[in-house]
C-alpha cells in the first residue's frame, strides 16, 4: 500500500471513529415558548463546528464550556457594534443589552459541553431581537467562529466560495493562473514563504520574508494565508495589484503582477555543481518526489547532495515521506499520533534507500514548516545528513478541511513525529551547524543582533509539544558575510558545497562532532576577514579587545516625521574611559515596526572623543500616526566588558496626515448586454458592481483608489478588482465599474459586495457594501438602482493630544460628517475589542471621548457608520507609558 494511500486511510479513520459524539438534547425545564422561539433561530454553521469539533479535534479537552461562553459572548459584541454582552463566570445568565433593553440567556456554568449548543441556539435569537436588521447568517458565523476562538491557531473556519476554492482549486471558475508566492504569518501579518523560481513574482524580483501590505486594496493583515493565495490566483492573463515591503526595509513598494499558469515541476529545482547534486525543493507539490528522483537518478556517481528545504512552507506530507524513503535505507520514517494520543501509526522506510550513499546537507531556515521540517528532521536523526542553517518553523501538527454551511472547517486532527519519534510541534529543529549571517549596510546592518523570527512557540494557543525534541545547542555557530539573499548560489550553498568537499564521511555523522568544528575553523576565519573588510569600508572596526571594559556617555533626541518621509535618528557617544574604544554597536528596542532591531555601530573612538551616527529610516506614506519610546541595547567586541545599560527612552513620533474628505456611492447594475435589468441576480447574469468617488473637501485629494472584495458575495469572473483615480478636484465626482457574472453554484438567497476606497499610498478611507438579491428571493427588496439619489459615505477626523500617555486613559476628539446624510453611530475598538459604542444623530457632530489603555502599545480602531452598508474607520497606535 501506498504512503498516499495508508495517510488518507488514517485521516478518514479519524473522522469517522476517533473520539465520540454525544446527541444534544433540548433542557426538560425550559419554557415551551422559549423552545418555539429558539426553534426558529437556525444555526446550522455553528451547530456543524461543535459536532466535529468534539468528535475528531486533536485536544477536546480544550473545549470547555466556560471558555465557549467566554468567546461566544466577546465575538458577538465586538461583530454586532450595538450590542453589549456581559458574561460572568458565576452566572448562569448571559445578559445582552441594547441601550436600556435587556435580555437574559440561559447558559448554566455547570451543565454538560453539550448543551452549549442550545446555549448558542438562543445567543442568535436574543442577539437578533435586541438587533432586528442584524444577518442571521452572520451571527451564525460569529457563533461558529466562537468555538474555535480557544483552540489551536491552526484550526479555523475558513468562509466563503474563494475558500473553498482554495482546497478544490481545480473545480473554481476563472481560477487556474498564479503568481507564484507562497504566504505564511508572521506575527500579525503575512510574508512571502517562498517564491516560485521563474514565476512572475519571482520576476518582478519579490523575495521570501518580504511582507505583504495590500493585496488589490485588501490588507493583508486581515486575512489568512490561505485567502491571500486565493486572492493572488485568478484567471489567466489578469492582473493583481500587490503592496509590499522589502525584508529589512520599510518602505511600501507597488506592483501590478500578470498572473499565469505556472508548471507543477516548478516546486523542485536541480542543478549541478561540479560533481555535487544541488536539489531545491520549494513546497512538496505533487509530484515533487518523482521529479526529484529522476534527476538524481540521470545524475551518475554524484559526490554529494545540497538538500534545499529554505522557506519551504511544506505542503504534501506524502511528498516529503517519500522522498526520506528514497535516501532512507531503514527504520521509521514518521510516526503519526491520533487525536486522543493513544494511538500511534508508524510509517517504515520500504524502498531500501536507493539514493546513493553520499555525503549530504540539508539547509534550512526559520521558514522551513511542517513536511520539510519532518523530512529535514528524519534525516538528523537517521544522521544520514548534516542540517545546516537557522532552527525551523516547528509546526508539526496536520490539519484536514471538513465541510460546514458556507465554507470549510481547518481542524487540526494528528500529529507527527520523526523518525526517532521526536515531537516537532513548538519545538522545530535545530540545526548541526547554525549559520548566523552578518549584513553591512549603512541603514541595513546585522553585526551582533539576531532577531529572533517568529515561530510555532510565539503564536497564541498553539500546542505544545509532546515528548518534545531536545532543544540541545548546535554543534557549532559560523557567522559569514551575506551579500545575495537565499538562492541556488548564494553563500550558504557555498559554505554546504565545501563542507562537502572536506568531510566525505557526511553520510554517517554519528562521532564526528570535533572533526566538523575543527574543519569549521577555516571557514571562520576566512568569513571573519571579509567582515572586516566589509565593516572599514564604513569606518567600522570590530577587532577584539580581551579584558577591556568600555565606558562612554550616549546623547540622542526625539525624531518626529511625517509618514512618506525618511526619520533620521541621531546617535552620538563619547569615550569616557583610558583606552580607545573597537566594535561598539547597539540595536533598537520598540514596539513601532519600522524600527524594530535596527542596528548602529561605531568607528574606533580614542579616550575622551566622540562621534555620531546617523541611522535612516522611511516611512511608508501610508503610515498611521503613533508615538513609540525606543530603547539603545548596547555590543562590545568579543572579549570586551560592556559598562552600559539600555538607553532611553526617546521617541519616534509619526505625525497623523489630515484624510481627504472622500465619499463613496456604490450600487449593482445588471443592465449590460446580457442581464435582465431587474435588480436581482441570476445564475450566469453578467453584473456590474459600480462606485462613484466624491470629493467633498475644499483642496484637491491626492490620488484613489476602489476596489471590490473578491473573497466573498455571489459574483466571480472579475475582469477587474482594482482601479486607480488621478487626484480629484473639490466637488469632482469620478466613476468606474466592476465587470463581473454571478457563480453557478450560488444558492444563497442574498449576499453581499463589498468595495473599499483609500488613498493611493495605502491608507484606507472607508468601506461600502451592496446587498444583492437572487431572483428565486422573492419578496425581497431590489437592489439599489444606478438612478436612485445616491447615499455618500460619511468622513471622519480624530486627533488625541499626545499618542504617548502617563495616565490609564487617553482622550479623543472626534469629527464625522455624512453630508447631507444622517449619521447612525460610533464605536471603538482597542486591541481588537470594543470597548465604546454611541448612537449618533444629524448628519455632522462633534464628540470627545476617553477610553482605557493597558501598558504598552495599543491599536485604536474608531469606526463611524451611516447606515448598514457605509463605514469609515480611522487608526491610531498609542503607548502608555505606565
Amino acid at each position: 500500500m501506498s504512503f498516499a494511500s495508508r495517510l488518507f486511510q488514517i485521516a478518514v479513520l479519524l473522522v469517522l471513529t476517533a473520539g465520540g459524539c454525544h446527541r444534544v438534547s433540548e433542557d426538560a425545564s425550559m419554557d415551551q415558548r422559549v423552545k418555539e422561539v429558539t426553534a426558529t433561530c437556525r444555526i446550522p454553521a455553528a451547530e456543524k463546528t461543535f459536532r466535529v469539533l468534539i468528535k475528531s479535534y486533536i485536544q477536546p479537552e480544550r473545549i470547555q464550556l466556560a471558555s465557549l461562553r467566554r468567546s461566544a459572548g466577546f465575538m458577538l459584541q465586538n461583530a454586532v457594534p450595538e450590542l453589549t454582552v456581559v458574561v460572568n463566570d458565576g452566572s448562569n445568565d448571559i445578559i445582552l443589552e441594547r441601550g436600556k433593553k435587556k435580555l437574559r440567556v440561559n447558559c448554566p456554568v455547570d451543565a454538560p459541553l453539550w448543551s452549549f449548543k442550545m446555549c448558542a441556539r438562543r445567543l442568535a435569537c436574543a442577539a437578533i431581537e435586541l438587533v432586528p436588521d442584524a444577518d442571521p447568517k452572520r451571527i451564525d458565523k460569529i457563533l461558529a467562529q466562537s468555538l474555535t476562538a480557544g483552540l489551536d491557531p491552526h484550526t479555523k473556519l475558513l468562509w466563503g466560495h474563494a475558500k473553498i476554492c482554495h482546497f478544490t482549486p481545480e473545480g473554481c471558475e476563472n481560477a487556474d493562473a498564479d503568481v507564484g508566492i507562497r504566504v505564511g504569518r508572521v506575527d500579525s501579518g503575512l510574508i512571502a514563504m517562498s517564491v516560485i523560481p521563474g514565476s512572475p513574482a519571482a520576476k518582478a524580483n519579490i523575495r521570501a520574508a518580504d511582507r505583504l501590505i495590500r493585496i488589490d486594496g485588501l490588507p493583508a493583515g486581515e486575512l489568512e494565508p490561505e485567502e491571500a493565495e486565493w486572492l493572488l490566483r485568478g484567471r489567466e492573463g489578469s492582473q493583481v495589484l500587490l503592496a509590499f515591503e522589502r525584508h529589512g526595509k520599510s518602505k511600501l513598494e507597488m506592483i501590478w503582477l500578470l498572473r499565469k499558469k505556472l508548471d507543477k515541476q516548478k516546486g523542485f529545482k536541480g542543478r549541478k555543481f561540479g560533481r555535487i547534486a544541488y536539489l531545491r525543493i520549494l513546497e512538496f507539490v505533487p509530484d515533487v518526489a518523482s521529479h526529484l528522483k529522476t534527476w538524481v537518478e540521470a545524475f551518475k556517481n554524484p559526490h554529494g547532495f545540497i538538500l534545499d528545504l529554505r522557506d519551504n512552507p511544506g505542503g504534501l506530507m506524502m511528498e516529503a515521506i517519500e522522498i526520506a524513503d528514497f535516501f532512507i535505507r531503514q527504520g521509521a520514517i514518521m510516526f503519526i499520533q491520533t487525536h486522543d494520543g493513544k494511538e500511534r501509526f508508524e510509517l517504515p522506510a520500504r524502498s531500501g534507500g536507493t539514493a546513493p550513499l553520499k555525503p549530504m546537507v540539508v539547509l534550512v531556515n526559520s521558514r522551513s514548516a511542517s513536511a520539510s521540517e519532518l523530512l529535514a528532521g528524519t534525516l538528523q536523526d537517521h544522521g544520514r545528513a548534516l542540517i545546516v542553517g537557522q532552527r525551523t518553523y516547528g509546526k508539526g501538527s496536520i490539519q484536514i478541511p471538513v465541510g460546514v454551511p458556507g465554507g470549510y472547517l481547518m481542524m487540526t486532527v494528528m500529529r507527527y513525529l520523526t523518525g526517532k519519534g521526536l515531537d516537532i510541534q513548538a519545538a522545530g529543529i535545530t540545526p548541526d551547524i547554525r549559520l548566523r549571517p552578518v549584513h553591512v549596510s549603512r541603514d541595513g546592518l546585522r553585526l551582533r543582533h539576531w532577531p529572533v523570527p517568529t515561530r510555532e512557540a510565539d503564536r497564541k494557543r498553539t500546542l505544545k509539544g509532546g515528548k518534545v525534541r531536545q532543544a540541545k545547542e548546535p554543534i557549532a555557530d559560523l557567522e559569514f558575510l551575506a551579500v545575495k539573499q537565499t538562492g541556488e548560489s548564494d553563500e550558504a550553498v557555498a559554505i554546504a558545497i565545501n563542507l562537502i568537499k572536506k568531510m566525505p564521511w557526511l553520510g554517517r555523522l554519528k562521532g564526528r562532532e570535533a572533526e566538523i568544528v575543527r574543519i569549521l575553523g577555516k571557514f571562520r576565519s576566512s568569513e571573519k576577514k571579509k567582515i572586516r573588510s566589509a565593516l572599514a569600508k564604513l569606518g567600522v572596526a570590530i577587532d577584539p579587545q580581551p579584558g577591556s571594559k568600555l565606558s562612554f556617555d550616549v546623547n540622542h533626541a526625539d525624531c518626529e516625521v511625517m509618514p512618506g518621509e525618511q526619520a533620521s535618528l541621531k546617535i552620538g557617544v563619547r569615550n569616557t574611559g583610558p583606552q580607545a574604544i573597537h566594535g561598539l554597536s547597539c540595536h533598537i528596542e520598540t514596539s513601532n515596526p519600522f524600527f524594530t532591531d535596527k542596528e548602529i555601530a561605531f568607528a574606533s573612538i580614542a579616550p575622551g572623543g566622540s562621534q555620531e551616527q546617523t541611522l535612516n529610516v522611511h516611512i511608508p506614506a501610508g503610515a498611521y500616526a503613533r508615538q513609540d519610546p525606543l530603547k539603545l541595547v548596547w555590543h562590545g567586541p568579543e572579549g570586551s566588558q560592556l559598562d552600559k545599560k539600555p538607553s532611553g527612552p526617546f521617541y519616534i513620533r509619526i505625525k497623523s496626515m489630515s484624510q481627504p474628505r472622500i465619499g463613496a456611492y456604490v450600487y449593482m447594475d445588471d443592465r449590460r448586454p446580457g442581464g435582465n435589468g431587474d435588480g436581482r441576480i441570476s445564475k450566469g447574469e453578467p453584473v456590474k458592481i459600480c462606485a462613484r468617488i466624491r470629493n467633498f473637501g475644499a483642496v484637491a485629494c491626492p490620488e484613489v483608489f476602489v476596489s471590490v472584495d473578491t473573497r466573498l458575495g455571489p459574483i466571480s469572473g472579475w475582469r477587474q478588482t482594482y482601479h486607480r483615480f488621478k487626484p480629484l478636484d473639490p466637488g469632482q465626482v469620478k466613476s468606474v465599474c466592476f465587470q463581473g457574472k454571478t457563480r453557478q453554484d450560488f444558492k444563497e438567497e442574498e449576499g453581499t459586495v463589498t468595495v473599499r476606497y483609500g488613498e493611493w499610498n495605502g491608507r484606507i478611507l472607508g468601506t461600502r457594501s451592496v446587498e444583492v438579491a437572487s431572483s428565486s428571493a422573492l419578496g425581497k427588496a431590489k437592489s439599489e438602482k444606478p438612478d436612485k439619489k445616491p447615499v455618500w459615505s460619511p468622513a471622519l477626523e480624530v486627533e488625541a493630544a499626545s499618542l504617548a500617555v502617563n495616565s490609564e486613559s487617553l482622550c479623543l476628539s472626534v469629527q464625522a460628517w455624512s453630508n447631507g446624510q444622517s449619521l447612525r453611530d460610533m464605536f471603538i475598538y482597542v486591541e481588537g475589542e470594543k470597548i465604546l459604542y454611541r448612537s449618533l444623530e444629524g448628519s455632522q457632530v462633534q464628540l470627545k471621548e476617553c477610553i482605557k489603555l493597558q501598558p504598552g502599545s495599543s491599536q485604536i480602531d474608531i469606526v463611524v457608520r451611516n447606515d448598514n452598508r457605509s463605514s469609515v474607520k480611522e487608526k491610531l497606535f498609542v503607548y502608555r507609558l505606565k
